[in-house]
């Protein structure tokens, strides 16, 4: 049996290896997130498949696909195994006699790709089923021939013909494979099944901007480079945009720069600078921003009776150790209740240290660590784009802030130590001053 394992599944292994070890550079599969959306267990048998593929893959993109031919090697091989693993995660199948063949599998994922190359997570989470059509259809539900529809039911069909003509004529602004899945992307993060938590505070930005557009041609009949179809409505003005975004950039920036700037950093990705994320998170602080104290409306404190509270709980630990000791004479039970303590006590305190104080005031907010030697950071309710509170399964509380300043957008970071009744006065706060709010723990 080891002789087996020596003369045969061993070179393979290693072939397999030497063959793709390029893939694992800077942890790949694990920073790309390639997991199964509904069996984890299902994907890692399934992973394999996905690295095997990979030259195929590469060839075929690196021949058909313009955008792909345009990355960097790094981002081809990022490309590549998102298209690897969105083929794993979605069942394709042929109707009314067409066949799916892994050219076109790899066709309409790199379709999603595309659309998703900025964002955190690039798989669309309503998204299972994928019908493929040779030509336009026709359907009895809606009583009409489509040549493709992104549905609620976790399915998205299209027509070969048209798809394929979309990616022939490069620059017409008409994408029928990027459309449906703008419509895909959009309204799944409608429902909650975000793939990026920035496109998803960022969103609300975008509405805005897109709507003076929207309105222009929609009620003045107003002509933009962008097809009439984006009139319709809110939606179909995304998927349009989206269309126009990649094929005709420059057109687009030249006509429309509010929204084409807004879909870039949106999307995190400008198609006129390939390679280059138009987010950008470590901005210049807002300068001479001051508050009058006499306008200060609420400050939440450190919980410091809490993390009392949680040392003396950590700290009862002990005696236990010394229970376990006695009655087994084992010192390995007395120090493994100590080592346990001391990691949730530095732990804590490591929480501790890192929280902020948060001063609101009428025209804005701070936040200080009266621990760290960094200044105040201040930010104004007119600056302060959305904001996210994550509480963690621990119990970690953080705020992220979305904000622009001077043309910019970024985000921090602010750990919260307070009591939920102190940081839900914050959100009541930020939603008297229409700024949106994602709470992702608080209930």
């Amino acid at each position: 049996m080891i002789l087996v394992i020596i003369l045969i599944i061993a070179p393979v292994a290693l072939a397999l290896y030497f063959s793709f070890s390029s893939y694992f550079k800077d942890g790949d599969l694990k920073s790309e997130k390639l997991i199964h959306k509904h069996n984890n267990l299902l994907f890692l048998a399934q992973s394999p498949l996905i690295l095997i593929k990979q030259p195929q893959i590469h060839n075929f993109l690196n021949k058909e696909f313009p955008y792909y031919q345009k990355l960097s090697i790094d981002e081809k091989r990022k490309f590549a195994l998102r298209v690897g693993g969105f083929m794993v995660n979605t069942k394709f199948s042929g109707k009314e006699g067409f066949v799916v063949t892994e050219e076109v599998k790899i066709y309409i994922s790199a379709a999603a790709v595309q659309l998703t190359f900025g964002l955190d997570g690039y798989l669309l989470e309503n998204i299972d089923y994928i019908q493929v059509f040779p030509e336009k259809y026709y359907s009895r539900m809606s009583e009409a021939y489509f040549k493709g529809e992104y549905r609620k039911d976790r399915l998205i069909r299209y027509s070969w013909v048209d798809f394929k003509k979309g990616y022939d004529m490069a620059t017409s602004g008409v994408n029928l494979g990027l459309h449906e899945m703008a419509h895909a992307l959009e309204l799944g993060m409608l429902e909650s099944n975000s793939t990026d938590g920035f496109f998803e505070n960022y969103y609300i930005r975008w509405r805005s901007v897109m709507k003076k557009t929207f309105l222009e041609m929609a009620k003045e009949n107003k002509k933009t480079i962008l097809r009439s179809y984006a009139k319709s409505n809110e939606h179909e003005f995304f998927a349009v945009s989206v269309e126009h975004f990649f094929e005709r950039p420059q057109e687009f920036k030249e006509n429309l720069p509010d929204v084409y700037e807004t879909l870039a950093i949106l999307l995190n990705q400008d198609p006129l600078q390939i390679g280059k994320s138009p987010r950008i998170h470590e901005i210049p602080e807002i300068e001479n921003l001051d508050f009058p104290e006499h306008t200060e409306k609420m400050c939440t404190n450190f919980s410091i009776g809490r993390f009392i509270r949680l040392i003396v709980r950590i700290e009862l630990v002990v005696p236990v150790g010394f229970v376990l000791y006695l009655f087994h004479n084992s010192i390995s039970s007395l120090s493994f209740i100590l080592t346990v303590s001391l990691t949730l006590l530095s732990l804590s305190a490591q929480k501790f240290l890192q929280s902020a104080i948060i001063h609101v005031y009428d025209k804005g907010m701070t936040f200080t660590n009266p621990f760290s030697l960094r200044k105040t950071h201040r930010f104004g309710f007119d600056n302060i784009v959305s904001a996210t509170v994550n509480i963690s399964l621990t119990g970690k509380k953080t705020l992220e802030v979305y904000y622009t300043n001077k043309g910019q957008f970024g985000k921090k970071t602010f750990y919260l130590p307070s009591a939920y009744d102190n940081i839900k006065q914050v959100l009541g706060v930020l939603k008297e001053k229409n700024i949106h709010i994602y709470d992702k723990g608080l209930r």
